[in-house]
């Protein structure tokens, strides 16, 4: 997947585009249309790439919690005389 900023650029210059579209042909055009969904593809692509980066931060958020209160738990276990 391309990087986010490579993508915003190409949605602004595909909504200048379906603009410029829509003031030449109107709505209603099979131009404005195929435009129109090469921006929802764009659009579609960065939230994809946005929110795949965003769980895979989450992710590994939690799994760095989850690290630490088993760090914590082992050094209270320790305390208590229990496991190593």
């Amino acid at each position: 997947m391309r990087e986010l900023s490579i993508l915003k650029d190409q949605i602004e210059q595909g909504r200048q585009e379906l603009s410029r579209l829509v003031d030449q042909y109107g709505i209603p055009n099979v131009k404005v249309l195929e435009q129109s969904m090469v921006l929802d593809e764009l659009i579609n692509e960065y939230n994809r790439f946005a929110l795949g980066a965003s769980i895979s931060n989450k992710i590994g958020e939690t799994n760095e919690k989850r690290s630490h209160a088993s760090d914590d738990k082992d050094v209270s276990y320790q305390k208590l005389g229990y496991g190593n």
